[in-house]
């Protein structure tokens, strides 16, 4: 590192800025919870022209701070969940033109910036739950990009945005969150037998939806936290489905037998099972 690039490495360890270095230049900088940097500490990531991926979860991030980064020719993911940043803000990222990977999680990015997002060349993981973009703008944006990795909420996930999620051969990695997610929406994504992972977090899905486990057979992480209507009653239909290897269980209603069942169906997989001493001699006999 130079000297310029020194101080500003200096600048955000003071804001507990986690950050990553290759060959001695910093590619990956993760603002910390607590660490409340500043828009001029913010701006120091404009030192480090080696930069990959930027976290700015929950910071003052905003189009001023994002248009001085324009030059980072090298950034390929930026994490701009929970911040203020708008659709003027997503504009200033045009240059990024290595963009892999763009998480948007609860922002006021809208519709009239349809065409930055959907200007991005190479981008193929997006998380986009709780931010203005509307279902059309998504289902538009699965249409024309090979999105491999997708994160949207339920009144985003209509049936056309299913629909291109389908036709989609390179979808690998789906979570739709909120309670609009239902029994129809999972049977909209029987054809997407391509998907590795899937997530129904905080989802008013039900035991029945399993059945579409079927048409998924390269299935391997499934997640349904927070799921209440998950019961026991959807056992049968994950103890025939042989590729678990992670199943997400907590705040659903499956019992801890049930649990117990999946865990010792799955001895190679996580199981997120409550510890308990019932748990553990249902394991045992």
């Amino acid at each position: 590192m130079d000297e310029i690039e020194k101080a500003a490495f200096t600048r955000l360890r003071r804001v507990r800025a986690r950050m990553r270095r290759d060959d001695g230049h910093v590619v990956a900088v993760r603002f910390s919870y607590g660490g409340n940097p500043s828009r001029e500490d913010l701006r120091a990531l404009r030192h480090f022209p080696h930069l990959r991926d930027i976290d700015f979860y929950g910071t003052l991030v905003d189009s001023g701070v994002l248009a001085e980064l324009g030059h980072l020719s090298k950034v390929e993911s930026i994490n701009l969940n929970c911040t203020a940043v708008d659709s003027e803000a997503l504009r200033q990222l045009r240059r990024f033109s290595k963009l892999r990977r763009l998480e948007m999680m609860d922002t006021a990015v809208a519709d009239d910036a349809a065409e930055v997002l959907l200007g991005f060349e190479s981008l193929n993981s997006v998380r986009l739950d709780g931010c203005r973009l509307s279902a059309a703008t998504v289902a538009r944006l699965l249409q024309q990009r090979a999105i491999e990795t997708l994160l949207i909420d339920g009144v985003q996930a209509s049936p056309a945005c299913m629909a291109a999620l389908v036709d989609n051969s390179l979808m690998r990695d789906v979570t739709l969150v909120g309670p609009e997610v239902a029994d129809e929406t999972v049977s909209l994504l029987a054809g997407a037998c391509a998907l590795r992972q899937l997530g129904l977090v905080r989802t008013s899905v039900t035991s029945k939806a399993l059945a579409a486990l079927a048409g998924w057979p390269n299935l391997e992480v499934l997640s349904l936290n927070d799921s209440s209507g998950i019961t026991d009653a959807a056992i049968p239909a994950l103890l025939a489905h042989q590729a678990f290897q992670f199943l997400g269980l907590h705040g659903t209603a499956i019992s801890p037998e049930g649990r117990a069942a999946l865990a010792a169906a799955f001895p190679s997989a996580w199981v997120n099972i409550p510890h308990s001493s019932k748990v553990a001699e249902l394991r045992e006999g």
